[in-house]
């Protein structure tokens, strides 16, 4: 657990590439500051592969990740099981590609609040639950730019697939339920 220790861009790359962590099963970055590079270089790597085989689970929240980082980490998550992106820059085009690669992989929890995220994200993200997302069984946009209509369409996609939506904190009257 590396989480809040001012790691940023090139520590995120020197762990990436080093070849001493093999035996490493997990590890948590919540509240660095990787930025777009960190995540892209993570992504790439030997590191991010054996931990997707061996847990599933990635926390980069509060990182200061944007569309690019999040387009480089959607492209690596076909194991991840839980990812946990908080707190960062993603936006619409960001949240689309993590959702359009969740589609493909096992992700079984999706957390994307405060992220700048709006309607047109909203809307997208509620097309795919529609199409796809088997093993989705949780969804995180709480703290977006959500009018009530985005965060009615991602409840409503949510809720006819089986999937807790939390929308919360975005317009007035867009809760959980």
């Amino acid at each position: 657990d590396l989480g809040r220790n001012d790691v940023n861009d090139a520590g995120v790359r020197a762990l990436a590439g080093s070849r001493t962590l093999t035996r490493l099963s997990g590890l948590k970055l919540a509240g660095n500051h990787a930025g777009d590079a960190g995540a892209a270089a993570l992504a790439g790597s030997a590191l991010f592969r054996r931990m997707l085989a061996r847990d599933g689970r990635v926390d980069l929240r509060a990182n200061g990740i944007g569309p690019a980082g999040a387009a480089a980490l959607a492209a690596a998550l076909a194991e991840a099981t839980a990812l946990a992106l908080d707190k960062n820059y993603l936006g619409d085009r960001g949240a689309v590609a993590v959702v359009a690669a969740a589609a493909a992989a096992g992700l079984r929890r999706l957390r994307l609040s405060r992220n700048q995220i709006t309607d047109a994200g909203a809307f997208a993200l509620a097309d795919a639950l529609t199409r796809g997302l088997p093993a989705l069984r949780s969804i995180d946009l709480s703290g977006n730019r959500l009018t009530w209509r985005g965060a009615n369409a991602v409840r409503d996609a949510a809720f006819a697939r089986g999937v807790i939506p939390d929308v919360s904190g975005n317009a007035p009257g867009s809760s959980t339920h």
